[in-house]
């Protein structure tokens, strides 16, 4: 009799440690199947309060620097907790399990526990809790905390070792997955730096040698390198009323309503933002999201439909510099410091392309002058009188300016000071016209 009973009770032992193996092999295979930080957690947190029949599970990331934890999972029918801040000042008990590694059991009803860790129970409506370290090459790395709500329980050195093991591949399925996501993360800002210096590079190359010609795929290829919405040019002119933007070019992304014909932006006077027109001459450039900006910058943007927007400088002759404008109607987008010093270099090569180009019309302008004079000069060097002289001189000046009437007065330097004295003292002959 006493051996059949005896081996029941290794029977039942046997199946109950098959039983948690099996829990175990599942469990770990589960927490090991995902590289996504966020699949892992909540992996655990429902594999781990299933094989200890918890009602609720929090999983936290130790912050020792900050001597803090803070909850990244909340497994529970009321997941409030998540992204919550616990300093581990006021919590010894917590602080104890993480520098030691060693798990530990807390009871309302234990008059040893540590009182903080009771307050904050029952503040929670909890009875128990199991607190386990996560624990990777022999450092805690975190925190996994089973509570059940209904009422106390014990905990027994069976449940604790496999609740333990299995924080301890969670914590190393966590690592595993933070380096996947770190990789992926170097590997996309390789992929990103790539685009952007290709595609600027290219642009850069086209406005060498095409100039402002090629304006429409130079705004195409910065488009692409930033995988924007829309990509501008404003240029700054003046008139009476003083200095103005006035968009002179633009490239939209299939999908997005072109801009290009909008009156609105053919006369924006730059003393109208002062705040855009203030962070371009200081800065040298705007970013940032739009409903964030300041009125009357943000109503405009938000006529367009955007979302976020960076402005990059290209300075000019006048004062305010013009820009080239990045829009970004899809989402709301952040450009971060090599982002926009990557196409900063473009903003700059356009400025120096529209500064040659200007030098370059100067300097044909003065050829033409330089030339219609030699040719004047010569024609009247070849007039035989005077009044040939005079009458080639009109002729040729009226051609070179567009004039329909030329006049050359003659007179003395006073009578020449105005016209009213000089018509009073004009004799026949001290007149030449051409018209």
């Amino acid at each position: 009799m006493f051996n059949n009973t005896h081996n029941a009770r290794l029977y039942k032992e046997a199946q109950q440690r098959l039983k948690e193996l099996t829990l175990l092999f599942d469990a770990s295979a589960a927490i090991s199947a995902s590289l996504e930080v966020d699949k892992v957690l909540e992996i655990t947190a429902r594999r781990i309060t299933d094989a200890l029949a918890a009602d609720e599970c929090t999983i936290s990331i130790w912050e020792p620097e900050q001597n803090r934890i803070v909850v990244l999972q909340d497994y529970s029918p009321t997941p409030d907790s998540l992204g919550t801040v616990y300093h581990l000042a006021d919590l010894p008990a917590t602080l104890q399990v993480l520098t030691t590694r060693q798990p530990m059991a807390v009871h309302i009803s234990d008059p040893d526990a540590d009182p903080a860790e009771v307050a904050l129970l029952k503040k929670q409506g909890d009875k128990s809790l199991l607190m386990v370290p996560m624990v990777v090459r022999d450092k805690s790395v975190g925190l996994i905390e089973l509570f059940h709500t209904s009422e106390e329980r014990s905990f027994t050195p069976t449940n604790v070792a496999l609740c333990q093991t299995l924080a301890n591949q969670a914590a190393a399925a966590l690592e595993n997955a933070r380096l996947f996501q770190q990789a992926q993360q170097t590997l996309e800002t390789l992929d990103v730096r790539a685009r952007y210096q290709a595609h600027v590079a290219q642009a850069a190359a086209l406005l060498a040698e095409k100039g402002t010609r090629a304006f429409s795929k130079f705004l195409s290829l910065l488009g692409k390198a930033a995988e924007v919405s829309r990509v501008c040019y404003f240029e700054t002119l003046q008139d009476g009323d003083g200095l103005y933007w006035r968009q002179a070019a633009e490239w939209c992304a299939p999908g997005v309503r072109p801009q290009i014909n909008n009156p609105d932006l053919q006369h924006v006077a730059a003393s109208f933002l002062p705040f855009w027109a203030a962070r371009l001459q200081g800065a040298g450039a705007v970013s940032g999201v739009v409903r964030t900006m300041p009125s009357p910058e943000k109503v405009i943007l938000k006529k367009q439909d955007i979302q976020s927007t960076l402005a990059l400088a290209v300075p000019g002759e006048l004062a305010v510099p013009g820009f080239i404008g990045f829009d970004e109607m899809r989402y709301e987008r952040e450009w971060d410091d090599e982002e926009t010093a990557i196409l900063q270099t473009a903003a700059t090569t356009l400025a120096n392309t529209l500064a040659r180009e200007r030098l370059m019309a100067q300097l044909q302008a003065r050829a033409e002058r330089e030339r219609l004079v030699r040719s004047i000069t010569d024609k009247v060097r070849r007039a035989t009188n005077t009044q040939a002289i005079m009458q080639t001189t009109l002729r040729e000046l009226s051609q070179m300016l567009g004039a329909s009437q030329s006049i050359i007065r003659l007179g003395t330097p006073e009578q020449l000071q105005s016209g009213a004295e000089a018509a009073l003292h004009r004799r026949p002959g001290q007149e030449s016209s051409y018209s």
